[in-house]
């Protein structure tokens, strides 16, 4: 305690609030900015517009690279009938079906190590969603796993 810096009101009323609030302080640090622009002479809303649109193009072109890989891949996976031959393999062991779900989940804990969550999930949902329909769970539920499990991997350290 001894060294009185947090002794004083200040400290703790800075440290748990103020009198404005974190949103308030937001607000005003933006228009403050945005007047000494203006004072500048400086146009901020023609560089956020083209900022923006340039965001646009980028995104539209990436996300659509990404469609069409995932429908090259989903055509792919129904040609072969993949996902069909796993939901049978899957539902021929012997086990009980909650070692089928355990196994699969520790398939995507391993592949939380090395991959992120979408692209794990486009990856792995196409072969093992039917495999989950064969084992008679609910695809709610099992969404509802999958989801919490995504949240586990994307706090595992990356391995690759």
């Amino acid at each position: 305690m001894g060294d009185g810096h947090h002794d004083s009101p200040d400290y703790w009323r800075n440290l748990f609030g103020s009198f404005y609030s974190y949103g308030s302080r937001g607000g005003r640090g933006f228009w403050g900015l945005y007047i000494a622009l203006c004072l500048k002479k400086v146009k901020p809303l023609k560089q956020l517009k083209e900022a923006l649109l340039g965001n646009r193009e980028n995104h539209g072109y990436a996300f659509c690279h990404l469609w069409w890989e995932f429908s090259i891949f989903v055509r792919f996976l129904g040609l072969t009938g993949l996902p069909g031959e796993v939901a049978k393999i899957v539902g021929a062991f012997e086990t009980h079906r909650l070692f089928s779900l355990l196994a699969i989940l520790i398939l995507y804990l391993i592949l939380g190590c090395f991959m992120d969550g979408i692209g794990m999930m486009m990856l792995t949902l196409p072969i093992v969603f039917p495999a989950i329909i064969a084992l008679g769970f609910d695809p709610i539920w099992f969404g509802i796993i999958l989801v919490k499990m995504v949240e586990v991997c994307l706090i595992t350290p990356r391995l690759g």
